[in-house]
């Protein structure tokens, strides 16, 4: 995403540079680079919860199956040191 941005800066500065802008263009320029910058702030943010959520949920579950693990282990009987009978 931040080459999105670095692409945003560019085009509208070219952009500006080209035209030859009044004050009042180049500040609406700007102003539309502000609010595609917060666009995309917004859809990082928003992406990032949901993976934390998403970590959350599964770091929850991984705590569960090893605390079963350790459950079903703690009733199992002690292995014996001795050779099968084949043997």
């Amino acid at each position: 995403m931040f080459s999105i941005v670095q692409r945003l800066l560019a085009d509208v500065g070219f952009r500006i540079r080209q035209l030859k802008m009044t004050s009042t263009s180049r500040l609406d320029a700007l102003e539309m680079l502000v609010a595609e910058q917060q666009r995309v702030i917004d859809d990082l943010s928003d992406g990032l919860l949901r993976q934390q959520k998403e970590l959350d949920r599964l770091t929850a579950r991984l705590r569960a199956s090893d605390d079963r693990i350790v459950e079903l282990e703690s009733g199992l009987p002690a292995p014996d040191n001795e050779k099968p009978p084949h043997w």
